[in-house]
C-alpha cells in the first residue's frame, strides 16, 4: 500500500475516534436529540453540498481552465458553527469525497492533484474537525457565539487554515512534481501566476466567510429557538 494512503487512513480513522470520544462524554441533549431530525438536518447539509459541487459555476467557481475557487467551506463551516466537530466531520467528509469525484471526473490542469484523497479529503477532514473544535470552543462563551465580530473573524481565519491545509498536502503528496514544474521558466511562471489567482480568490472566499457564516447561523439559530417554543 502507498504509504501517502497509509497516513491518510491512519488520520482519518483517527479523527473517527475522536470523534466517538466526543460523543461519549454525557452529552445529554445532543443524545436526547430526535435521531431523525438529525438525519434531516445532515441530509440537508450533504445534499447543499452535493449540489454546489456539481452544479456549474456553483459551489466550484472556473477562473482559468482546470483551475477553480471554492465556495463549498461555506455550508461546511456553518455546520460546525451549529454542531460542532462530530457532525461537522460528516461535512467535511462530504466536502472531499465531492472533490476528489469531480478531480476524478475532470481531471485537468490543478484539479489532476485532488485525484487522490489524500489531497481532496484529508485537508477537508481535518479543517472540518478543527472549526467545529474551535467553535464548540467558543460556544462555551455565549456573548462571543452570538458576536458577529467574533464569529465573522473566527470564520475568516479557519477559512485560511483550509486554504493553508490544501496547500501543504499539496506540497508533502506532491512536492517533486511541483519542483519539476518549478524548474522549468515557463512552467514556473503559469504555476506561479495560477497560485497568485488561487491566493486572491483564498481572501475572497474568506471574507465571504466572514460575512455570511455570522448571518447565516444567527438567522438559523433564531429559526431553531421559535421551532423549539413552538413544541415547548
Amino acid at each position: 500500500m502507498d504509504w501517502r494512503m497509509i497516513i491518510f487512513w491512519v488520520i482519518a480513522i483517527a479523527l473517527g475516534l475522536f470523534a466517538l470520544f466526543l460523543s461519549s462524554g454525557g452529552d445529554k441533549k445532543e443524545e436526547n436529540n430526535s435521531i431523525i431530525r438529525r438525519m434531516t438536518v445532515d441530509a440537508a447539509f450533504i445534499a447543499i453540498i452535493i449540489a454546489m459541487s456539481f452544479i456549474p459555476n456553483f459551489g466550484y467557481i472556473t477562473v482559468a481552465p482546470g483551475v477553480s475557487l471554492t465556495l463549498i467551506h461555506i455550508p461546511v463551516l456553518l455546520g460546525c458553527y451549529l454542531y460542532g466537530p462530530k457532525r461537522g466531520l460528516i461535512y467535511g467528509a462530504a466536502f472531499g469525497i465531492t472533490s476528489w469525484i469531480q478531480a476524478n471526473i475532470n481531471p485537468v490542469g490543478f484539479n489532476f492533484f485532488f485525484i487522490v484523497p489524500w489531497v481532496s479529503v484529508l485537508p477537508r477532514l481535518i479543517f472540518a474537525f478543527i472549526a467545529g473544535l474551535v467553535f464548540t470552543i467558543v460556544k462555551k462563551n455565549n456573548k462571543i457565539y452570538k458576536s458577529n465580530l467574533a464569529i465573522g473573524a473566527l470564520s475568516l481565519l479557519l477559512t485560511l487554515l483550509h486554504t493553508i491545509l490544501v496547500f501543504a498536502c499539496l506540497y508533502i503528496f506532491y512536492y517533486s512534481s511541483i519542483s519539476e514544474m518549478m524548474a522549468s521558466e515557463i512552467s514556473g511562471a503559469i504555476v506561479g501566476t495560477v497560485a497568485g489567482v488561487i491566493l486572491v480568490g483564498a481572501a475572497g472566499e474568506s471574507v465571504l466567510s466572514a460575512i455570511l457564516i455570522p448571518l447565516i447561523g444567527k438567522a438559523t439559530r433564531s429559526f431553531a429557538t421559535k421551532k423549539r417554543r413552538q413544541h415547548a
